[in-house]
């Protein structure tokens, strides 16, 4: 699945997917972000903001993303994504892309300005520290007209958008997105132990008795046999259960 957000600078994009991202985790589930900040310093270090550029970051963040999605991975595409027809483009291009607005007021926007960004926009022309490119102020943006999932960054609390987001995401998972590692029981965990390693206790059993003539010499070899190798098994499943990334 290819999450690909859109919303204004300081919508909430970023801290929505580390905070999905850490319950997805936790439930075994393999993520990766593809943070539009990050990658205009690697990979997109050659383009700016025109129109045009702004269009070919998203094609090639979405590219990236789709080679993670066919491994079974989560993708967060986390970028402004100001353009409805390539939103929707790559929507048509790679399977299970769901578009979700971080909707968010200009007014709260600007309160929040943790980078500065709105209040250089709103400068006078002319001003040498003035953004002329700002999205949503003298950059245009498409207000998606259907996404998948609208979340009003504004007027939600981080905890309840959170929760909507990673639970829109988790119903429209196929089952087979989720890791070995996900969620198990420790009733699971000693009953695959105990199948797994029953019949090896019955052939150290039967050769024990072979080497000794004495049923419950053998019976006693085979008995500890099996127990021990349940605890250690049972142990080494708790244990990679609990291993999130290696």
């Amino acid at each position: 699945m290819i999450i690909q957000f859109c919303g204004l600078s300081g919508s909430g994009k970023s801290t929505l997917s580390g905070r999905v991202t850490d319950i997805l985790l936790e439930k075994g589930y393999d993520v990766e972000v593809i943070d539009g900040d990050e990658y205009r310093k690697m990979i997109c270090k050659d383009l700016g903001f025109s129109k045009e550029d702004r269009k070919e970051n998203i094609r090639r963040l979405a590219f990236i993303a789709s080679k993670f999605s066919q491994h079974g991975v989560i993708v967060f595409l986390s970028a402004i994504n100001p353009y409805d027809d390539v939103r929707q483009e790559v929507a048509a291009a790679y399977d299970n892309v769901k578009t979700v607005f971080i909707d968010c007021s200009i007014e709260e926007l600007q309160k929040r300005d943790t980078k500065g960004l709105y209040k250089k926009a709103m400068l006078p022309e002319g001003h040498p520290d003035r953004v002329n490119n700002l999205t949503g102020v003298n950059d245009p943006f498409d207000r998606p007209a259907s996404p998948d999932l609208r979340i009003e960054s504004d007027k939600m609390t981080e905890e309840a958008a959170t929760k909507l987001l990673a639970d829109f995401i988790i119903r429209g998972l196929p089952g087979h997105t989720k890791r070995y590692r996900a969620k198990e029981s420790h009733k699971r965990s000693i009953m695959k132990a105990i199948s797994y390693r029953f019949f090896g206790s019955l052939a150290t059993m039967a050769i024990s008795f072979v080497l000794t003539q004495k049923v419950s010499l053998a019976l006693g070899i085979g008995g500890l046999d099996l127990v021990s190798k349940v605890i250690l098994y049972y142990l080494h499943e708790r244990v990679w259960h609990n291993i999130k990334h290696i």
